[in-house]
């Protein structure tokens, strides 16, 4: 029972920081970018590529897809490959300014709320705090995220693109805790989807140098960071 109420809460929560995220940036534009490109970067360097570096060395990759003699190499191929692929389906979009476009652009962004769905399942096995502090965490991230898509899309609509993403990380929590696949199904997933990631992140969610604020960024790196940090050690 407390898996479907966290990925219910998650869901719901991601949603109401996009919506805040979206009235604050109204008046303080440059702030809440700033603010959720310190987050997005956080996110990266204590999140992702911490499970990135747990997924080089786990054998149940190497067993699925051998991108290399070491399990080191094929979560690093499966990166490359997930990043080209990503940067081909945005060059695609750029050719096709229409619904279709803008559908598209969510799938690599729904197949990462799935997983991390998924990741909530194996949290809860951990115990409450442990999923607590993992929701708390996501739920920061995305909704940077969820903004972010908001704001390069012009508001288009933001609403329906919260809400798959909620429903994207029930279905995931629905997956993992029904159907329990390996570790290594869920690392290969990661590596392919993280390069989506990867390149949201650098290319979108980071502000420019000249109109950064540095205390807002600063306080956003710091925010995920303490979630991560308690995370660790707790």
């Amino acid at each position: 029972m407390m898996i479907p109420i966290a990925a219910l809460l998650l869901g719901a929560g991601v949603m109401a920081l996009a919506h805040l995220l979206e009235r604050l940036s109204r008046e303080r534009a440059a702030i809440v970018h700033s603010l959720a490109g310190g987050v997005s970067l956080s996110f990266v360097m204590l999140d992702l590529f911490v499970e990135l570096a747990e997924g080089s060395r786990a054998e149940q990759v190497h067993a699925i897809f051998r991108g290399g003699p070491e399990p080191v190499h094929t979560v690093a191929s499966l990166l490359l490959l997930g990043t080209f692929a990503t940067f081909a389906l945005a060059a695609w979009i750029e050719r096709r300014k229409g619904e279709a476009g803008r559908a598209v652009e969510l799938v690599p962004h729904l197949a990462y709320g799935a997983l991390v769905g998924g990741a909530l399942v194996e949290e809860a096995h951990e115990g409450p705090l442990p999923l607590v502090l993992f929701a708390l965490a996501m739920t920061l991230h995305l909704g940077v995220v969820e903004h972010g898509l908001a704001v390069r899309r012009g508001g288009a609509h933001a609403l329906g693109s919260s809400l798959a993403c909620a429903v994207a990380i029930a279905v995931g929590a629905l997956f993992w805790a029904t159907l329990a696949p390996s570790t290594g199904v869920f690392q290969l997933a990661l590596a392919l989807v993280a390069g989506a990631t990867l390149l949201q992140a650098f290319r979108d969610e980071l502000p420019l140098p000249r109109d950064a604020r540095l205390g807002p960024m600063a306080a956003g790196a710091a925010s995920f960071a303490l979630l991560q940090q308690l995370r660790w050690w707790l």
